[in-house]
């Protein structure tokens, strides 16, 4: 299965921060 860069992103963030809230993670896209 070959994953979108968001979807991977997604799935790095989802394991290394599972308490993580959905604005975080909106917070991290908007770095790259």
């Amino acid at each position: 299965v070959i994953l979108s860069p968001v979807e991977s992103v997604a799935d790095t963030y989802r394991a290394l921060l599972p308490e993580g809230t959905p604005s975080d993670f909106q917070r991290i896209l908007e770095l790259k």
